[in-house]
């Protein structure tokens, strides 16, 4: 493996332990529909603020 490819492993593997320890840094826990991302090509049944 290259250097581009461990610098990815340790950002996962980082992330990982970040989550299991209930650290995560780019969410706030919730797994509503509201807070996760949409895809580009999938059209919401509820504009944004309905």
């Amino acid at each position: 493996m290259n250097e581009q490819h461990d610098d990815e492993r340790t950002r996962i593997r980082a992330a990982i332990d970040r989550l299991l320890a209930g650290q995560a840094t780019s969410s706030n826990g919730s797994l509503t529909g509201q807070d996760q991302p949409v895809p580009g090509n999938v059209i919401p049944l509820h504009p944004p603020g309905d």
